[in-house]
């Protein structure tokens, strides 16, 4: 009974590595929009580069359930993920080399992506920024400082900027049903004295 016990962890073990891929960069016409699958300390998540104000895009930037990341060690990690897995050179586009490439940025030189992770006194939010530059400057990351909430930033007013909106990727419902037939076997099993 043992050895169909390490069989069933195997399979468990083999499903979920199957859930771990490589962000999936999304690319229109050699522009950079997101990327879907990106790890970031094991999780999971999507982004979109997406041009606007904080309150057009997160629910007024007024209260701490607007942003996905809430602190600014969440959004260094999320960022250094950028930089490893989405803004690089790649046969789509040289998404690092020429941060002009990305969703909202039309700077060729430098490209700032805003996170923001909250909302501060007054008509203003805190972000987290990742500073994609050419190959001439190194990249950087940071906390920012504090941002206009109403702030437009779009080509018309800033060349060099975007937000990212982040989102978790769903588990797949097939893992989840695997993972509650495995229980119930397990449940089975020990009923039946195997353990």
């Amino acid at each position: 009974m043992k050895g169909y016990f390490s069989g069933i962890l195997f399979s468990l073990a083999c499903l979920s590595s199957t859930l771990v891929t490589s962000a999936e960069l999304d690319v229109r016409n050699g522009v950079l929009f997101g990327a879907a699958g990106i790890d970031v300390n094991g999780a999971s998540y999507n982004v979109a580069f997406v041009d606007g104000s904080c309150i057009s895009l997160f629910s007024g930037c007024d209260e701490p359930t607007d942003f996905f990341f809430h602190d600014r060690d969440q959004t260094e990690d999320a960022n250094q993920a950028l930089l490893e897995q989405v803004l690089i050179d790649t046969t789509e586009g040289m998404f690092d080399s020429d941060p002009g490439t990305t969703n909202g940025c039309y700077d060729t030189n430098s490209c700032w992506i805003v996170t923001p992770i909250q909302a501060t006194v007054g008509n203003t939010f805190y972000s987290g920024l990742l500073r994609n530059n050419d190959e001439t400057r190194t990249d950087s990351i940071g906390a920012g400082g504090s941002y206009s909430r109403d702030a437009d930033y779009s080509l018309t007013v800033y060349r060099d900027r975007t937000f990212a909106v982040w989102s978790p990727v769903p588990v797949p419902g097939a893992f989840w049903l695997f993972g509650s037939a495995i229980i119930g076997i397990i449940g089975l099993v020990r009923n039946k004295g195997g353990f």
